[in-house]
């Protein structure tokens, strides 16, 4: 199943993308967990998440703010919660309530080819928080950006009415559509509980009618007659 992960980062850059959007969340991922780690019947295994928290593929939108760092920047495909992540960072993690089937290997494929396009991260696009610009790069995103084109591309609207390159983390944050799954903290995948509780109820706002990404999409996949 592919969960949304929604962070409440702690990062100079986190804290002013929080500030700047209103909101406690300042990054967002798409992550891949086993089918039997939720089910509507038993809730979630929470023995089944913890064990795969630090080897689940994630795929997300990273800044690196240092010039001087080696660390890769771009989209990028990790392996696990951890990788990039400040220990101790809050990640509260997400079902998609989607009212269409959720094509997992199609949007898997999607992340990839994103990924294998070397798509860069959008750093000019930060600046539309403060300055509300209205910039689309075909060849740049940021991870909110990732995660609503992604997903609108396949016909998943988690917020309506809203173009992919102007969708702050916290806009996907309270989508009607996500429904509050678990919460993890980095650094603890290995070490979390091991008792069943159900689901919690996800938070939104009513759906409304959506526009999907036209630059990017039309470089990964071919454009539907």
């Amino acid at each position: 199943m592919l969960v949304v992960g929604a962070y409440h980062g702690t990062s100079l850059l986190s804290r002013k993308i929080r500030f700047e959007t209103n909101s406690p969340i300042s990054h967002v991922s798409i992550m891949q967990l086993p089918d039997d780690v939720w089910n509507p019947a038993d809730g979630v295994r929470v023995n089944v998440l913890y064990r795969v928290l630090d080897t689940c593929p994630v795929w997300e939108a990273w800044a690196v703010m240092n010039p001087f760092s080696s660390e890769p920047s771009g989209v990028l495909k990790r392996t696990g919660i951890d990788e990039g992540h400040t220990a101790g960072t809050k990640i509260e993690l997400f079902w998609i309530d989607a009212p269409v089937r959720i094509p997992e290997a199609e949007l898997v494929r999607d992340l990839d080819a994103i990924v294998a396009a070397g798509t860069k991260y959008d750093y000019v696009g930060l600046l539309r928080y403060r300055f509300r610009i209205d910039r689309d790069n075909a060849s740049r995103m940021v991870c909110s950006e990732l995660v609503h084109c992604v997903l609108s591309r396949r016909g998943i609207y988690l917020i309506d009415r809203r173009e992919p390159h102007k969708t702050a983390p916290g806009d996907l944050y309270i989508s009607p559509r996500l429904k509050r799954l678990w919460t993890v903290t980095t650094g603890n995948a290995a070490n979390g509980p091991r008792t069943r509780r159900s689901p919690e109820t996800g938070v939104g706002a009513e759906k409304r009618q959506s526009k999907t990404c036209n630059g990017l999409q039309s470089q990964i996949w071919p454009v539907p007659a």
